[in-house]
């Protein structure tokens, strides 16, 4: 599961740079209050998605292969935020994780953070070798 959930993450965290640097600033501007309440929504609404999508609330974790297709998913999308704009994935990796079918909070934060390394670390990867390649201060 993690090593998919990787793959995701290094996928979403270059597109989401890639799409920073092609869209003009006011985009970014206007979108970014919606991309911190939608993460906001997610985590507030996890338990209810969770038990819409038939998984358990509480107890044991519990991962179907649907959860594993559904995270796999969701990181992507996760991760072309976090390349976009970084806040707020943290967040909405731990709702993912949730409706996988995880419920130990131990487990989901050890698996958040690796791949929140691998989002960020891809994203500033494609920033330098842009700065390196057009200068620092061409992003436009």
């Amino acid at each position: 599961m993690l090593v998919t959930l990787a793959i995701s993450s290094l996928i979403g965290g270059l597109l989401g740079a890639l799409i920073l640097v092609i869209t003009p600033a006011e985009a970014f501007r206007r979108v970014v209050p919606f991309l911190v309440l939608f993460a906001t929504l997610v985590l507030a609404s996890r338990n209810v998605l969770a038990r819409k999508l038939g998984r358990n609330s509480t107890g044991e974790d519990h991962v179907t292969t649907a959860g594993r297709i559904w995270g796999a998913i969701f990181q992507l999308l996760v991760a072309t935020c976090g390349g976009y704009f970084g806040a707020g994935i943290g967040i909405l990796m731990l709702g993912s994780f949730s409706i996988m079918g995880l419920r130990d909070i131990h487990k989901m934060n050890a698996i958040k953070t690796p791949l929140g390394a691998i989002i960020n670390v891809t994203a500033f990867v494609f920033f330098r070798s842009r700065a390196w390649w057009f200068g620092p201060w061409h992003f436009s």
